[in-house]
């Protein structure tokens, strides 16, 4: 797939196409997928916390028309219930707008916003990231949560509303500023299991293994100090590791301390159980689907204190058929576990494709169109029809114009012997194969 702003654009990358293959590197613009097209059944990925901050949806805000519409039902959603939204968060608005630094004179920005405000601008944000999915004509019927990114995947999958929604993320958030002891913290550590148990087992005071990603990344919780002496044992021992954004004891048994608080942020919900819309709505909380023999209101409570089974959750949406995985969020942060999670698949799952939606360095929708190109070159029967639409052209202005796709099949019919002209030899079918040089 050539992707081009004009007729001069598409000319040079063809020019340069041949001798770019040779080289085994590729124009600009320029997407292809080798080997058979897959099924394109993709699904969706919706990663918890830890890499969130002000202003990360400003630049979708202000290019692409459905983001800003998702954002904005949500922000009013907000309002009505809560009173409140953080929206100013999202756009690095308000109170979390650039300061002018006096003594270098360039900016920054807040970064201390609380729990409550922060878990709500994760969830808005991944809603309008599938909003420009969906606006592309890139739509999924799976939907793989990791920790509070789950709630934006039922979401997404119509197995609760949007108002319950905001209810759980919201609620939740503010039990666990006005409940969670202080103190705490979650660092994430390049090692497999049983080495995490290992140096678990070493410790004295509290820390928990908090979430398994896949078989090399794994999280822990626990205190400050415990946290921080695993984090520096590693690191002096060459070995990843990396305190990440979390304060609180998240997927610990601490989280029990607000098992008798967990009605109250549910009890005004429009359902008391999940409903089925026919999408597979996939988490590790239980490390595979939502299931209707568990209530919104305890699997929500499970979904912060259980540990997360990423691992176990990716295997479950590859078994289902997804063969393209795509997270929905401004930067990638699960792209490593999602591919050692497939190395570790057999059958049609260890081909499947990983795909972000945008980088944090972006400074347009290029990053995204280029990514939505990706999801176009791997699938064999892509429809097309929503790039044709106004909304797709808001979204994907880099060189995805709102023009009809034709297709053509070039190759002439076989002829039939019956067909054949006397004293004519019989047609040959050639075969062009590549091959490496």
């Amino acid at each position: 797939l050539v992707r081009a702003r004009d007729r001069a654009g598409l000319r040079a990358a063809l020019a340069e196409l041949g001798e770019a293959l040779g080289r085994g590197n590729l124009p600009e613009g320029v997407r292809i997928h080798r080997g058979t097209p897959g099924s394109g059944r993709p699904a969706f990925v919706y990663p918890g916390q830890g890499s969130q901050r002000p202003g990360m949806g400003a630049l979708y805000y202000r290019l692409s028309d459905v983001y800003r519409g998702s954002i904005d039902r949500s922000h009013e959603r907000s309002l009505a219930l809560f009173d409140a939204s953080p929206r100013d968060y999202l756009l690095a608005e308000g109170d979390y707008a650039p300061d002018d630094d006096a003594a270098g004179g360039s900016a920054s920005v807040r970064i201390d916003a609380p729990v409550d405000v922060v878990q709500p601008a994760i969830f808005m944000q991944m809603l309008g990231m599938v909003a420009m999915w969906n606006a592309a004509g890139v739509h999924a019927d799976i939907h793989l949560g990791h920790s509070q990114g789950e709630i934006a995947a039922a979401v997404a999958a119509g197995a609760i509303s949007l108002d319950d929604g905001l209810r759980v993320v919201t609620g939740r958030a503010r039990l666990v500023r006005d409940l969670s002891p202080e103190g705490y913290a979650m660092a994430v550590l390049g090692i497999d299991r049983e080495a995490t148990a290992a140096i678990i087992a070493r410790r004295s005071g509290f820390v928990e293994h908090s979430v398994v990603n896949s078989a090399h990344i794994q999280c822990i919780s626990g205190s400050q100090g415990e946290v921080h002496a695993v984090v520096e044992q590693l690191t002096e021992a060459g070995t990843f590791a990396r305190e990440i954004r979390v304060a609180y004891p998240a997927h610990t048994s601490i989280v029990g301390m607000i098992a008798a608080d967990r009605v109250a942020y549910l009890a005004d919900n429009d359902s008391t159980t999940f409903l089925d819309t026919g999408d597979l709505c996939i988490g590790g909380t239980l490390g595979g689907p939502i299931t209707s023999d568990i209530s919104p209101v305890d699997y929500w409570y499970l979904n912060l204190r259980n540990p997360v089974r990423f691992d176990l959750a990716t295997a479950a949406a590859l078994e289902a058929g997804a063969d393209v995985l795509i997270e929905v969020s401004e930067h990638p942060t699960l792209q490593l576990a999602l591919l050692e999670n497939i190395s570790e698949a057999r059958g049609a799952g260890a081909a499947a494709r990983v795909i972000g939606s945008s980088r944090r360095d972006a400074e347009d929708l290029a990053v995204f169109a280029d990514s939505v190109a990706d999801v176009l070159t791997r699938s064999a029967d892509f429809d097309f029809t929503a790039l044709c639409t106004a909304g797709a052209g808001s979204t994907l202005p880099e060189g995805f114009p709102p023009a009809p796709m034709a297709r053509s099949v070039l190759w002439a019919p076989p002829l039939r012997p019956s067909r054949r002209t006397p004293g004519r030899p019989a047609p040959t079918r050639l075969i062009a194969r590549w091959v490496d040089p």
